[in-house]
């Protein structure tokens, strides 16, 4: 049992509703908030309610009042009225930003939940002078108070604050094939408890890993037989699942996993066998590990970089016993968990592996769940479905006074060292995508940013410099870039920042592939310049060097809870480029934010797992299921699939040439067919990026439709303009659904976007097409823009805060802010301005992503002004936090 909790608060000053000496319950009503319903009525029977929101709630709270005299009485009223009518001028006001909220909890409940007041009244006073107000213990008493308190939904956050929502990126390539292997433990798992010298238990019934009452460390071993895993497999995910045989719920229970590197473990025989056992280099941790509850089942952390080292490993052959070791890591004492093992009968452990085999080599999973700042997005998205293994393959250091080249870092164990062991001049790290189809029209594998995790800093003396460079075809050439891992804006200091930093360039316009240790790709290298000072070696750690090509964060089905949507704060980190030095497309001026859930949908088909934003308008990285048809009339003018090194989508782009004045004609169709169509069902602001190379602007106009027909009829057309930039056509809002034609008895479903451009001169005009870019508008949309009074762009320093749930005055509140705390305060730089239908959510319960768009004003400002554009290596990292709601009680569920 807890102790209850009723009392009115500002977090300064509280007042309890419920204690012995002063306020006391006597009843309380708790009210609900009302369904908000707006219906249609059809024009037959019936009705359809179309839109539901919810109101705010009243409870009417009955209380008494014991005091030690009249005096004391007055006082609890005074402070009850004061508190009180600070919590209606936190509405009435602008002066005052200090909410004042109810928090309740029940002796059952296991969580408090809170509501910020809105509103009261005070009804139903009992004169104060009447017995037994006075009595001869000099005891004063009002025995009736009936309060009405409106107040907002119950949420599980304390106002002015909410809870971390982990994010995390799906891998996103689909060479070589994926495979999943389930192996269970055998009879050989062990524990050992280090008291008394230590000892081991290799035959009974449970498995026990954390601290025992004495804080002795209990370590679990455990042995899976033929592990059908190739050697060299790229480890996409790992898992242990454990059985809990009992309840165990001792606090603060840290765990940490190795891997056995023992070739073909044996079974575990003596203590001194266990300790003495080789680890893996690579560990995860598992901190804070919640109650187990007997019969259920848990799953440890993503052990990927665990199993990829054992895997990696020249002892490592296909079908060999794996060797998993989950160890006591600081627990508290009596903090242990204990599961069931083959001995007792019941479900074993078991590993959990999905891989990938075969030659090609990458790795570009950015993170598992975490709350930091690592969850990079960048302004084009990498299809779920890939012609070739997009994404960063190798790297390699290279020893230039030597001619020799490290393994290859992608595959190795981390931390790994970037750059050669005793660091000189003409050394280099190098960065390589693999592409398999190289040649004059090629889907190259590009990337326009590298993200690196920086365990150790590298060191540079006087006179040593570091630049990044790319191979132009005959030689290698400066690139323009942003490096943030460097110290300071020149540059030169590559690796000198640690923790989770990143790499930017413009793609050059003749980055060539290259043969570097044998492996044909698209390189880039950081060189480094010594003039005989020292340069330290740095590492990189925690998760491989990646690229993203991601435009979406991916949030789990149990980050956010609660029964209708929570109230979200999205945390946006322009990452590359430096306000200082303006090289690159960087600055942020407006981010367009959507969200889209997973779940279920009509005819068994996913709301989200298939769906991306991003439509290339070529074959590479496109979404599954998405094909391509290009059309021409005449002489008039002709499209086609074309190389274009301003595309991140392999270099290619649809490339559109009039030669002459024509009407609104079809260039080019998406069809999307079945599951990948119903994927695509809902409402949408959809944009067209392509750059119009020549002619003037209003030179063309571009139109859209969506269905079946091959009919000119479109829905809504744009003037594009002529430039050098990655211009943005903006169609509005679109809905998919109704006009998805073709679904037969076999659910087969096909989608079809069509667009059409009008040319208006008689000459030469030239226009490349890269993407359809569909952000969700129908559960969360947001357009936040510069302020055009007082605003000024994001840059790396600086993050956007768009922030719903912890400011409950001002619930579509969007300002910029310091990336580094001073005083433990983030200062506000600057507003800017929201634009959309509601405040910020995140869904609860569900598997959902959230969409991002960003934009870069021609002319920065402040403010910034011309034309807004959304070139391919904007990029930024993005955190959210959310407070859950609920309609009643919040509980423990």
């Amino acid at each position: 049992m807890t102790t209850p909790i009723l009392a009115i608060t500002d977090g300064v000053t509280r007042i309890s509703l419920h204690s012995d000496n002063g306020l006391y319950l006597r009843n309380w009503q708790p009210g609900r908030a009302a369904d908000k319903k707006v219906r249609r009525e059809p024009v037959f029977a019936g009705g359809q309610v179309v839109i539901n929101d919810y109101g705010n709630v009243i409870d009417t709270l009955e209380v008494g009042l014991r005091g030690h005299c009249q005096d004391n009485i007055i006082a609890m009223l005074q402070d009850l009225d004061r508190l009180l009518q600070k919590a209606i001028n936190y509405w009435a006001s602008t002066w005052t930003w200090e909410p004042v909220w109810l928090e309740a909890r029940g002796p059952e409940e296991t969580e408090t939940r809170y509501a910020v007041i809105r509103d009261y009244a005070i009804d139903g006073m009992t004169n104060p002078y009447a017995q037994p107000f006075f009595t001869s213990f000099g005891m004063g008493a009002m025995n009736q108070l009936t309060i009405a308190i409106e107040h907002d939904i119950w949420q599980a956050d304390e106002p002015g604050t909410a809870t971390c929502v982990k994010m995390y990126h799906t891998e996103s390539t689909a060479s070589p094939v994926e495979e999943l292997a389930i192996v269970s433990a055998g009879d050989e798992d062990a524990y050992t408890d280090s008291g008394a010298g230590g000892s081991i238990n290799v035959v009974g019934n449970n498995l026990l890993m954390g601290a025992d009452a004495a804080g002795d460390t209990l370590n679990t071993g455990l042995i899976f037989h033929d592990v059908d895993i190739p050697n060299s497999s790229i480890i996409l995910a790992a898992y242990v699942m454990l059985y809990a045989n009992a309840n165990t719920a001792g606090a603060t229970c840290n765990l940490r996993i190795y891997g056995d590197t023992t070739p073909t473990p044996a079974g575990f025989t003596t203590y001194a066998d266990f300790v003495g056992r080789p680890r893996t280099t690579a560990y995860v941790d598992w901190s804070a590990v919640p109650a187990w509850t007997n019969t259920n089942f848990y799953y440890t952390p993503n052990i990927r970089t665990v199993i990829q080292e054992i895997v990696s490993g020249g002892g490592w052959s296909d079908n060999e016993d794996l060797g998993i070791f989950i160890q006591n890591n600081s627990s508290s004492a009596s903090a242990y968990r204990q599961a069931g093992s083959l001995e007792n009968g019941g479900p074993v452990p078991y590993l959990l592996v999905i891989y990938k085999s075969g030659t090609l080599v990458q790795g570009i999973i950015a993170a598992d769940a975490t709350c930091s700042d690592y969850n990079y997005i960048t302004n084009y998205h990498a299809g779920l479905y890939n012609t070739l293994a997009e994404g960063i393959t190798h790297a390699y250091a290279y020893d230039a006074s030597l001619g020799t080249f490290s393994a290859n870092i992608m595959t190795a164990a981390l931390p790994v060292a970037l750059y050669p062991a005793v660091p000189a001049n003409n050394d280099c790290l190098y960065i390589g995508a693999v592409d398999t189809a190289i040649g004059a029209l090629d889907d190259k594998n590009v990337f326009t940013n590298v993200v690196f995790d920086v365990g150790t800093a590298a060191t540079y003396a006087a006179g040593t410099s570091s630049t990044w460079q790319y191979w132009n075809g005959a030689a290698w050439a400066g690139l323009t870039f942003h490096d943030e891992t460097s110290t300071g804006t020149a540059n030169t200091s590559a690796f000198s920042v640690t923790g989770v930093h990143s790499l930017h360039f413009n793609l050059p316009s003749n980055w060539a592939a290259t043969v570097i240790n044998g492996v044909p790709a698209y390189w880039i290298r950081c060189l480094l310049t010594s003039g005989g000072g020292a340069i330290g070696v740095p590492t990189q750690a925690n998760r491989d060097i990646y690229a993203c090509r991601w435009g979406c964060v991916d949030i789990d089905d149990e980050q956010v809870l609660g029964d209708i949507p929570a109230l979200a704060k999205l945390m946006v980190h322009t990452r590359s480029d430096d306000s200082s030095v303006d090289r690159l497309p960087a600055e942020h001026c407006q981010v367009i934010m959507g969200l889209r859930t997973e779940e279920r949908g009509t005819w068994a088909l996913d709301r989200g797992s298939i769906f991306q934003a991003y439509l290339p308008c070529a074959s590479d990285m496109r979404c599954r299921g998405q094909s391509h048809n290009y059309y021409s009339v005449g002489g008039s003018f002709a499209t086609a699939e074309a190389a274009d090194y301003r595309s991140p989508y392999g270099g290619l782009s649809c490339q559109y040439t009039s030669v002459t004045t024509h009407t609104m004609q079809r260039i080019y169709m998406a069809t999307l067919n079945y599951p990948t169509a119903g994927d695509f069902l809902g409402t949408y602001h959809m944009f067209v990026r392509y750059c119009q190379t020549t002619g003037s602007d209003g030179d063309l106009r571009m139109g859209y439709r969506v269905g079946a027909s091959a009919s000119t009829t479109i829905a809504k057309s744009v003037i594009l303009r002529q430039s050098s930039n990655i211009e943005v056509a903006d169609f509005g809002r679109v809905t998919i659904g109704s006009e998805v034609f073709g679904r037969d008895a076999e659910e087969s479903i096909f989608l079809y976007i069509h667009l059409f451009m009008e040319c208006t001169v008689a000459a030469v005009v030239n226009c490349y097409i890269y993407d359809i870019v569909l952000i969700p508008a129908d559960e969360w949309y947001a357009k936040i823009t510069v302020d055009g009074e007082t605003g000024d762009v994001v840059d790396d320093d600086l993050y956007l805060d768009v922030d719903s749930a912890t400011t409950p005055k001002d619930r579509r509140k969007a300002v910029v802010r310091d990336i580094e705390a001073i005083d433990g305060y983030y200062k506000i730089r600057y507003p800017w301005t929201w634009q959309g239908a509601g405040p910020a959510i995140l869904q609860p319960n569900r598997t959902q992503r959230v969409w991002f768009l960003s934009f870069q004003a021609t002319t920065l400002g402040p403010p910034p002004t011309g034309d807004l554009v959304a070139p391919f290596p904007l990029s930024a990292s993005v955190r959210a936090e959310a407070t859950a709601r609920y309609l009643s009680m919040r509980g423990a569920r």
